[in-house]
């Protein structure tokens, strides 16, 4: 189950990018 919603899924990345800058 890794497609439960993509825009959801985009803002947990950009979480993890920002965090990670």
């Amino acid at each position: 189950m890794l497609y439960i919603s993509q825009p959801a899924v985009t803002q947990r990345l950009k979480q993890l990018n920002m965090r990670l800058e």
